[in-house]
């Protein structure tokens, strides 16, 4: 039970990061689409920010997309599932599976029409783009994080040894 519970706690952290980022995506994106059409007169306008709206029709495949994206990121870097594989592999196992779920939330849910290239096009440079600030936003974090939990052990073995220099003394 005590597994469980903390898996479904690092389910639901992730799950929350991938959302916000999924919602800030598409709000990006949103608006430069609505800042570039015929009907816009000015390129930033508080206004048309704020009357833009997120429907429950994108919201809630954004939510069922974020969960899987999770779990695959559950399967490929906890090291729970999958404990040797080289970075690389996983990286590139990962990202493909990532895309291929995309697609399919794509198609399932209408988000462009599937027949037109140029949305084919637009796709996949908006899933490279996000893929890519994705993973590079989290080797930034496990970097730093790394470096803090390597300072704190050089730290606790320091004084490690010099307790046991000090033992040793009397």
């Amino acid at each position: 039970m005590k597994k469980f519970l903390r898996f479904a706690g690092e389910v639901k952290s992730w799950t929350c990061l991938s959302f916000t980022g999924a919602v800030v995506i598409y709000t990006l994106f949103d608006y430069v689409s609505y800042c570039l059409s015929p009907k816009t007169s000015a390129w930033f306008s508080l206004e048309g920010f704020l009357s833009r709206k997120i429907s429950y029709r994108v919201l809630y495949p954004m939510l069922g997309l974020s969960i899987c994206i999770t779990l695959l990121q559950y399967v490929f870097f906890s090291g729970k599932v999958i404990k040797k594989m080289s970075y690389s592999l996983r990286m590139l196992l990962f990202g493909t599976l990532c895309f291929g779920v995309c697609v399919l939330f794509a198609a399932c849910f209408g988000w462009f029409w599937l027949d037109h290239p140029g949305h084919w096009a637009a796709f996949i440079g908006i899933f490279l783009i996000a893929f890519g600030v994705f993973s590079l936003g989290f080797e930034l974090y496990f970097r730093v994080m790394g470096q803090k939990y390597d300072a704190a052990l050089g730290r606790s073995q320091k004084r490690q040894n010099c307790e046991e220099s000090v033992n040793k003394q009397e």
